[in-house]
């Protein structure tokens, strides 16, 4: 899935750039998080004042409507969540995904919820509904692994695939296209929180699978490697490093069921897909490990460390 982007001279000399500015050079002192997290409280104040500063009373008619809009669709979208969470997912998910047509809409609301549950959290703090909606596709989940029914027993399946994937390949084009940055600048947007690819999505997802020692990670044509390949454009991409750091734990815990699995995915020739992988071999080679810098006071980044840590996982194939 992702051969067309490595194979590509454009776009393997701008991630060489990028790993290069980013993820090469040795830092003094902490990783630069307090300093990016200082940065991000100063962009919101900056916002803030900005916002508040265009805000005109001719407007305030259009602004009350638009306000209002919005506020009906969060209370349909709340009350549908209500429904799934607290109904009888025996009755409520065949009703909701009885159909191929209707399962990617469940889906697509689905990844919405998570969409806007991310940036509240992220933007006001607001982690509660968060937590619930990760509870709630936990639940889901679970019970479509469980189901009889041809439509719903397959929803994790094509969840993945065309969810994580498919999405994630089409996300990695629209980052190298918009020169994406900032998550909460990327998902505002309606088209994007509908068809791009959340990174605490594919995180989120991973893990589930990785922790239920799920056989789509062994039988998914390419999906291990993949997946390795969408966290690390999500890390290259996105200047974020408490999510850069959650991001690359969770392709180590990929390379380890790689591991567990070797045997399995070598036959699939999934353990080769990974091992020649020549985006991992960008970020984990352009480190130098070497102590010749000590001198000028300068160490490894917590997150160098993880990458560190992934070529030694790599090499353990």
């Amino acid at each position: 899935m992702f051969d067309a982007y490595t194979n590509d001279e454009a776009w393997w000399k701008e991630l060489q750039a990028v790993v290069k500015a980013k993820i090469s050079v040795k830092q003094s002192g902490d990783d630069g998080e307090k300093a990016a997290k200082q940065k991000n409280d100063e962009e919101m104040t900056k916002l803030l004042c900005t916002v508040s500063q265009s805000f005109e009373v001719d407007q305030l008619p259009f602004e009350y409507a638009r306000s209002i809009d919005l506020m009906l669709v969060g209370l349909r979208q709340s009350f549908l969540l209500g429904i799934i969470r607290t109904g009888d997912y025996q009755e409520v998910l065949p009703n909701l995904m009885g159909t191929a047509s209707s399962q990617q809409c469940f889906s697509r609301f689905m990844r919405v919820q998570f969409n806007a549950a991310i940036i509240a959290w992220l933007q006001v703090g607001q982690r509660r509904e968060y937590g619930r909606l990760k509870e709630t596709m936990k639940d889901v989940f679970a019970f479509c692994e469980q189901s009889s029914n041809q439509v719903t027993g397959s929803f994790i399946s094509e969840f993945l695939v065309k969810d994580i994937l498919q999405a994630g390949a089409q996300g990695v084009k629209d980052f190298r296209a918009n020169k994406v940055k900032k998550l909460t600048d990327y998902f505002n947007n309606e088209e994007n929180a509908v068809n791009g690819l959340n990174p605490y999505l594919l995180r989120f997802v991973a893990s589930y699978l990785v922790k239920k020692d799920s056989s789509l990670l062994r039988d998914t044509k390419n999906c291990l490697a993949t997946l390795i390949n969408l966290h690390l454009c999500c890390v290259i991409y996105f200047q974020d490093p408490p999510l850069t750091r959650k991001l690359l734990k969770s392709a180590l815990k990929l390379i380890s069921f790689g591991i567990k699995n070797c045997q399995t995915l070598a036959k699939a020739g999934e353990i080769t897909a990974i091992v020649q992988n020549k985006l991992v071999k960008l970020v984990t080679s352009g480190i130098d490990y070497s102590d010749e810098s000590t001198s000028e006071n300068k160490r490894l980044t917590a997150q160098q460390l993880l990458f560190l840590e992934i070529h030694l996982q790599i090499d353990a194939l």
